[in-house]
């Protein structure tokens, strides 16, 4: 009923629009540039209304946190003159804002004539989500048809598990059901590749006139905590969405009101470091935007994003400079000084169950070792020439065994600043993340299965399995290579979007989801390789195997599905 009732409102609109005399632009597509004007009228219709019912907009609730806080904010004067280059880029290297691909002017209206008053954190969600979020989601589907645009960013994403998925990849936009916060990120294939959080702030919390007003170049100790803080929604805002960035490793984050955003970025190097960048549409472009199209909400999101997509990995360095940052008194409308600082980085802050679908990203793009070259690492067998790393592994033969990486990797670990030994993959189960392993010297690169805090007993239950099974190991299941604990040998943890990480499992990487390689002409022959690999798994001795699609992955080197995942977890609910 309600897609018949939503088919009949689009043809009476379609009707009185024809009516007017105006049949013609129904079925005229726009440009880009058309789309990133009507993108701005929309800022401009837009309109404010308080609220009294609502819920707050913090996460709060009125509670006093202590959290860290930017010990430096910094206006970010430069962030104007890199979206004319990003836009300029991309007007130089393709057709696409002069090629008439997006909706036509009908379909903008009805989306006009949907939006209604905003006046709470969740309305600014629903707003951007009908006229920012769809803009975006439009332009990207015409962009990842266009490799040469970016190739850095495709070369970024190239030592995925499923590198050939980059051109069907999806920009998602996941509002966190407690909070009036979403989190944006990258689908590529089954790699869940999150870019920076949106905070969605009701506009009678923090008005276009208070960011306008309100100087956020400051020192935090000087100008605002030795004064005994500071009552300003704006600064309690920005500290914390600050706080979520350096806990969980994500350097980019947006403030939006509606009809204001503040665009905040993360030091690379420096956590103490807060850029950020206000933007009022409205005031900023006001209603003459021909020779402004770039610096619109639509444009300006686009290009933060690039940005995000760009950004190195948070090291362990970097967090653990952040989990000893000075802390204050946070509430809704401000921020305190506090007597005594302690460690933010709590075991609550660090099982955040919104964040389990992390992202970081890798430098080098480096291949996975094969399954036949790491099963000839526990032999001692000559090299496989199909590896794509053979070259760094010796001359004829594998010149050292697993005992030996692992050694040689733990040394790596402790003389490097990881994510240089271990690289996110974005991936992950119920109780553990995919990361990368790369062991330099020899150039074995494999996967990293990390267990999440209270499920290593789960961890050390697959491994017993493995060595168990390890005459099918290479063909039925994954190659393991072994297992690190390094808070054991090094004590020490891998911190991983706010995680700590201490025992992890190395194993050759299997391949793709079959569900990418299931259509019309393989879905029989793939269902009989699951019976098939079940036969095998049952002869073996495992009474009931879990052979369900999401714990097999295809192998395309040897042409067989691969069994993962068969351990269960008994420490779950």
């Amino acid at each position: 009923m309600e897609d018949l009732n939503r088919y009949v409102c689009l043809r009476n609109a379609r009707l009185a629009h024809q009516s007017d005399g105006d049949a013609d632009i129904s079925s005229t597509n726009t440009t880009l540039d058309e789309l990133l004007k009507f993108s701005h009228r929309l800022s401009l219709q837009v309109t404010m209304v308080n609220s009294t019912s609502s819920e707050s907009s913090q996460a709060s609730n009125g509670q006093v946190q202590v959290v860290p806080y930017p010990q430096y904010v910094r206006v970010l004067d430069e962030i104007p003159a890199l979206q004319d280059m990003e836009w300029a880029t991309i007007r130089e290297k393709s057709k696409l804002p002069d090629i008439p691909v997006f909706p036509s002017l009908f379909q903008y209206s009805l989306i006009e004539k949907g939006v209604e008053p905003i006046g709470r954190g969740r309305d600014v969600h629903k707003f951007r989500s009908h006229t920012l979020h769809r803009f975006i989601r439009l332009f990207w589907n015409q962009f990842v048809k266009i490799p040469s645009l970016f190739a850095d960013i495709n070369e970024i994403f190239s030592g995925l598990a499923d590198p050939e998925r980059f051109g069907m990849s999806v920009l998602e936009f996941e509002m966190d059901p407690k909070s009036d916060e979403c989190l944006v990120y990258l689908m590529v294939g089954r790699h869940e590749i999150p870019l920076f959080f949106i905070h969605y702030i009701a506009p009678h919390d923090v008005s276009a006139a208070q960011v306008k007003g309100e100087i956020i170049d400051l020192t935090f100790d000087k100008d605002i905590l030795r004064r005994g803080g500071m009552q300003s929604t704006l600064i309690a805002t920005m500290t914390r969405a600050f706080a979520r960035m350096v806990s969980t490793g994500i350097r980019y984050s947006v403030l939006d009101t509606g009809e204001a955003v503040v665009f905040l970025h993360g030091h690379s190097t420096h956590p103490d470091l807060l850029g950020a960048h206000k933007f009022i549409p409205c005031e900023e472009i006001g209603d003459d935007v021909d020779d402004k199209v770039y610096q619109t909400i639509v444009a300006q999101y686009l290009s933060f994003i690039f940005r995000a997509m760009r950004e190195k990995p948070s090291t362990q360095h970097w967090y653990a400079t952040a989990g000893a940052l000075r802390t204050c008194k946070l509430t809704n409308n401000g921020v305190e000084r506090i007597v005594q600082s302690s460690n933010f980085l709590t075991p609550s802050s660090r099982n955040d169950p919104f964040f389990a679908d992390s992202n970081l990203l890798d430098e080098n793009g480096r291949l996975f070792c094969t399954h036949k070259c790491l099963l000839g690492l526990c032999a001692g067998a000559e090299l496989d020439h199909a590896c794509p790393n053979y070259e760094e592994h010796g001359n004829r033969f594998h010149e050292i065994g697993p005992t030996q990486l692992i050694e040689f990797l733990y040394r790596q670990i402790e003389k490097q600043d990881p994510p240089y030994a271990f690289r996110p993959m974005y991936l992950h189960g119920q109780h553990h993340h995919y990361l990368k392993g790369v062991l330099d010297d020899y150039g074995y690169t494999f996967l990293v299965k990390a267990v999440e805090p209270g499920h290593e007993e789960t961890l050390g239950r697959e491994y017993n399995t493995y060595q168990n099974l390890e005459a099918v190991q290479g063909f039925i299941i994954p190659v393991c290579l072994g297992v690190l604990d390094l808070q054991e040998r090094l004590n020490r943890c891998h911190v991983y979007y706010g995680r700590e990480f201490e025992k992890m499992m190395l194993l050759s990487c299997s391949g793709v989801s079959p569900v990418d390689f299931i259509n019309k002409e393989a879905v029989d022959t793939l269902t009989k390789e699951r019976e098939k690999l079940k036969e095998d798994i049952e002869e073996m001795g495992l009474l009931r195997p879990d052979v369900s699609w999401r714990n097999l992955l295809w192998n395309e080197q040897e042409h067989c599905l691969v069994w993962i995942n068969f351990v269960e977890d008994k420490s779950s609910d």
